[in-house]
């Protein structure tokens, strides 16, 4: 972990399935866009990373306001998510993963690397996953389809990203208007 600036963190948290080699996953990020630790875990029983991940954020809001965690709710994470509301007092936000919504996440951690905005650890596991994310489009709806290429794993990528997206979400509302003519 580095130490952050100040005193906030904005938390991303995927949950893994518990099958192929998935990982759950928390990034933290500091409150200058600066991700500040992830932490990963795939051995773990499924309410066994619900303490696992209760015990790093209760451990870090001792030291550090957690000013808001998005953690990816399909599946079976909202069983997750509401057994980690019992345990934490940190405001979680459910993330219901859709093809728009997704859009939004990855547009938006997009723009911001591009705009170095966001700055995120030298972690071997986070950079491979971001080597292999893409984006499909089909040609017959024209969806795009976002994720870890065929055989590989986004975990790390989308905790990140809605880690990222905890921060730009509290610290953008309000700064920009939309004028029309």
């Amino acid at each position: 972990d580095r130490v952050p600036e100040g005193k906030v963190l904005y938390a991303g948290i995927d949950f893994a399935t518990g099958s192929g080699g998935d990982y759950t996953v928390l990034s933290l990020f500091n409150e200058r866009g600066e991700q500040m630790a992830m932490h990963r875990t795939n051995n773990l029983s499924p309410m066994a990373q619900v303490d696992w991940l209760a015990e790093l954020i209760n451990d870090y809001g001792k030291r550090y306001k957690i000013h808001r965690i998005y953690a990816e709710e399909n599946g079976i994470g909202k069983v997750y998510v509401d057994a980690l509301r019992a345990k934490v007092r940190t405001k979680i936000t459910a993330w219901v993963t859709t093809s728009d919504s997704k859009q939004d996440l990855v547009t938006t951690f997009q723009i911001a690397l591009e705009n170095e905005r966001v700055r995120i650890i030298q972690d071997d596991a986070l950079l491979d996953e971001l080597r292999r994310f893409e984006a499909v489009v089909n040609p017959t709806t024209r969806k795009i389809r976002y994720g870890g290429h065929i055989g590989t794993h986004d975990d790390c990528v989308m905790a990140t990203m809605l880690g990222y997206y905890a921060y730009e979400k509290a610290t953008t509302t309000g700064r920009y208007s939309i004028k029309t003519i």
